[in-house]
C-alpha cells in the first residue's frame, strides 16, 4: 500500500474462492456491469478504503486473476474451497494475524465504496463492536469482526461462515443500515442476473443529473481512444488561477479539455506535449517567475510548475472513474519513467519522486421542503452541474381544507433514505415554515458525514431549533456543523435570492473540504 498502515485498520477479505456451480457454466463474478467484471469492481470499492484488501481464489482460476490485474492486493489461493466459506475465513484470518478483519462477498453488486468506507468509519469510532450491515430484507454483508474475535475465524469448518461466532457475541453486535438491498442482494443464478441488470436499466437514479457546465478532463479522456498526455499543476510560487492537481487533457490531434492557467500558457503545452507524445517519457516546465521561457508571462505574476505525463495505462483511468462514481474519492499516481498507479486517496502533490492526482466525487444536494423555496433552490442547484435530490411530502387529503396542513411531515422512510445516502460530499438543506418538521432530519444528519447541513429562519428561529436538537440529544460537535441560518446574504426574503445564497454558502463550504 501508498498510504500509512495504520493497523487498528481492517483487513477487508473478499471472499471469491466459490465455484459460481449455480450458474450453469458461466462465473458470476466475472460478469461485467458497465464493463468492469464483478470481481474487479468488489476489489476497487474495497481498495478505495485506503485499508489493506486481500482476496481469496481457486487455486485453478487464471481468469479470476485475471480480473485483478494490475490492483495491488492481496490475493491469498484457498486449496480447499470446496469446503465453502469458512476455508476463506480461515485463509483470511492467517491473513489478518492480529487486525479486525471485514468480511466482504464478491457476489453482492450493489454494494458500494462508500457502504464499505460507513463500515470502516464506524469501526474507528467503535473498534471492539461487531458490526453487521443491513438493509431491506434484515441482516447481511459486510460483517466485520473486531481484533479480539479474528482468532476464532480459525476454528470454523463447513459452508455456514461465522454464523456461530455472530451468535456467540450477539452481546457485542451492532448493526449497520445500508441503502436498499445493498447489503443483502447477491446473485447466484443467470436469471437473477438478467433480472437485475433489467431493473438497473429501467432506474433513472437517485438523484436529477446536474447541468454539464465544464467539461470533466477525465471523463473526456475515457470517451476517446489512442494517446493521451495529462497535464498537471505540480507546483505554485505566489498567486495562481489553478491549485496543484488541476489537470487538462491533450491529444495527439491537439484536441485539449480543461486549462491551467484561462488560457496563457496552453498553446506552448500543446507543442511540449507533442516531444512527451514522441518519447512516451513525462517532461517539467516552469512558468512564470523562474522559467526559462521568458516570452510567456503570467499576469497574475508567480510561477508555476507543471507536468506533463504519458497516458501509459488507460485502465488506471477506468479504475478511477469506477471509485468515483461510487462515490469514494481515490488518487492517481505518475512515476518518473511516465508509469501510473492508483491509489487509495491522498491530496494532490510530491510524494517522493511521484506526484499523485486526486480525484473527489462531485457535489449533490438532498434538499428537504414543500414550498417554492424549495423547487427553486433544486432548480438553482441543477442550473450549477450540482446532482439534486428533492424530498418533498406528498398532499395529505384529509387536511386539504387548511393550506397550512395539506402536506404531511417528512416520515422516517424520507429520513432514512437521505441519512443513506448523504455521504462526505452531500449537501443536506432543510426548508420549511413550519420548522418543527425539520427537527428530526437534522437530528438525524447532522448526526452522519454530509459537509454542508442548513435550515431556513431566522436567527430567534435558530435559537430554538439549536435548543431543541439539543433536547433531542445533539452535542456541540454535531450543532457546529449546523448552518442556520442557512445562506451567505442576510435576511432574505424572497425565494430566488434564498436560493443563490444557500447556494454560495453550499459551494463555500465545498471548497474549504477540498482545501
Amino acid at each position: 500500500m501508498h498510504i500509512e498502515d495504520d493497523r487498528r485498520d481492517p483487513v477487508i477479505l473478499i471472499a471469491a474462492a466459490g465455484r459460481s456451480v449455480r450458474m450453469r457454466g458461466s462465473d458470476k463474478l466475472l460478469r461485467k456491469i458497465d464493463g468492469v467484471p464483478q470481481l474487479r469492481r468488489i476489489a476497487l470499492a474495497a481498495f478505495a478504503t485506503g485499508c489493506p484488501v486481500a482476496v481469496t481464489l481457486p487455486p485453478d482460476c487464471p481468469s479470476r486473476h485475471a480480473a485483478l490485474e494490475g490492483l495491488e492486493i492481496c490475493l491469498l489461493t484457498v486449496t480447499e474451497c470446496s469446503e465453502g466459506i469458512s476455508a476463506s475465513l480461515r485463509t483470511g484470518a492467517a491473513f489478518a494475524e492480529d487486525r479486525p478483519m471485514m468480511l466482504v462477498l464478491a457476489d453482492m453488486p450493489d454494494l458500494s465504496a462508500q457502504d464499505l468506507a460507513r463500515m470502516v468509519e464506524l469501526h474507528r469510532l467503535r473498534p471492539h463492536d461487531l458490526l453487521r450491515a443491513s438493509g431491506a430484507g434484515g441482516e447481511g454483508h459486510p460483517v466485520l469482526f473486531p481484533a479480539d474475535l479474528v482468532a476464532e475465524l480459525h476454528d470454523l469448518s463447513g459452508d455456514i461462515g461465522a454464523r456461530s461466532i455472530v451468535t456467540k457475541h450477539a452481546d457485542k453486535l451492532r448493526s449497520v443500515p445500508m441503502p436498499g438491498r445493498n447489503a443483502v442482494l447477491d446473485l447466484d443464478t443467470p436469471e437473477a442476473w438478467a433480472s437485475w441488470e433489467a431493473d438497473q436499466a429501467r432506474s433513472s437514479g437517485q438523484f436529477s443529473a446536474g447541468a454539464e457546465l465544464v467539461a470533466d478532463p477525465l471523463k473526456f479522456l475515457l470517451a476517446t481512444s489512442g494517446p493521451a498526455v495529462i497535464a498537471v499543476i505540480t507546483g505554485v510560487e505566489g498567486t495562481s488561477y489553478r491549485s496543484v492537481g488541476t489537470l487538462m487533457v491533450l491529444l495527439a490531434d491537439r484536441t485539449v479539455c480543461g486549462s491551467l492557467t484561462n488560457g496563457c500558457i496552453e498553446a506552448d503545452l500543446a507543442m511540449h506535449a507533442a516531444e512527451v507524445f514522441a518519447t512516451g517519457r513525462p517532461k517539467h516546465l516552469r512558468y512564470g517567475d523562474g522559467s526559462p521561457y521568458f516570452d510567456i508571462r503570467l499576469p497574475c505574476g508567480g510561477g508555476i510548475d507543471i507536468g506533463l505525463f504519458p497516458v501509459s495505462d488507460r485502465r488506471v483511468l477506468e479504475d478511477a472513474s469506477y471509485v468515483l462514481a461510487g462515490r469514494n474519492a481515490i488518487s492517481v499516481s505518475f512515476g518518473p519513467e511516465g508509469d501510473m498507479r492508483l491509489e487509495p486517496f491522498r491530496n494532490p502533490g510530491w510524494n517522493g519522486a511521484r506526484f499523485s492526482v486526486a480525484f473527489r466525487p462531485a457535489t449533490r444536494a438532498i434538499v428537504f421542503g414543500d414550498g417554492l423555496e424549495a423547487e427553486t433552490l433544486t432548480r438553482l442547484m441543477h442550473a450549477a452541474g450540482i446532482q439534486t435530490k428533492l424530498i418533498s411530502a406528498p398532499l395529505d387529503p384529509a387536511g386539504l381544507e387548511s393550506p397550512l396542513t395539506c402536506r404531511r411531515p417528512p416520515g422516517p422512510d424520507d429520513i432514512l433514505q437521505a441519512q443513506l445516502l448523504a455521504d462526505p460530499w452531500t449537501a443536506v438543506v432543510t426548508l420549511y415554515h413550519d420548522h418543527d418538521k425539520e427537527i428530526d432530519i437534522l437530528g438525524e444528519i447532522l448526526r452522519g458525514p454530509a459537509f454542508y447541513v442548513g435550515a431556513q429562519g431566522s436567527k430567534r428561529v435558530a435559537q430554538r431549533r439549536t435548543e431543541q436538537l439539543r433536547l433531542a440529544g445533539l452535542d456541540e460537535t454535531h450543532l457546529a456543523k449546523l448552518h442556520a441560518p442557512a445562506g451567505l446574504i442576510p435576511s432574505t426574503r424572497d425565494p430566488q435570492s434564498l436560493a443563490v445564497s444557500i447556494l454560495a454558502d453550499v459551494i463555500a463550504a465545498r471548497l474549504n473540504l477540498d482545501r
